[in-house]
């Protein structure tokens, strides 16, 4: 079981199952801000966590080592996943008490750290959900800062598209 604590720098425990029993777990420190957000890689090659940092690690869960740092994010990563083949990781970097939050959605390979899409979004990313079987991946945005009527009535290029707070995104197989 892994468990994000808080303090600076921020440690990553892991604890046996089903004791939990902290004298039996390990500690590492993972980054220089508090870790905001866990997410498992479903072949269990790979953990990730994001973190205040603007910095996802991803930990080879085996060795407790971090394999690759990715340093695409501005703001804080609050939230991630994997997709179901484990190869990609999207995340948002939204905060669910302001109205903060980088306007894209970030997909990169697992494997290689490399940004695939950077997928523009009328406001931050909260949540990020893949499917269990496809590339098909849902997120929902911070509905604080879509727009609304009065912006919609002064920019004609607002899609209703751009007004829901759920939206999917299909990829490639290939990717």
């Amino acid at each position: 079981l892994w468990l994000a604590m808080g303090g600076l720098p921020a440690k990553l425990n892991v604890l046996p199952i089903p004791s939990l029993r902290a004298d039996c777990g390990v500690s590492v420190y993972g980054h220089q801000a508090h870790i905001l957000s866990l997410a498992v890689d479903p072949t269990g090659r790979y953990i990730a966590s994001g973190s205040g940092d603007c910095l996802v690690c991803l930990w080879d869960p085996r060795h407790m080592v971090c394999v690759r740092s990715i340093g695409f994010a501005t703001q804080g990563v609050s939230t991630m996943s994997f997709n179901y083949q484990g190869n990609l990781l999207a995340w948002g970097t939204a905060s669910f008490t302001s109205s903060s939050g980088e306007r894209n959605l970030p997909i990169v390979g697992a494997h290689t750290g490399t940004l695939y899409s950077q997928e523009p979004t009328p406001a931050a990313v909260q949540h990020v959900r893949w499917h269990r079987k496809r590339n098909v991946l849902a997120y929902s945005l911070n509905a604080t800062q879509l727009p609304d009527e009065r912006d919609r009535m002064r920019n004609r290029n607002i899609r209703d598209r751009d007004l829901a707070v759920v939206h999917t995104l299909k990829i490639p197989d290939s990717v």
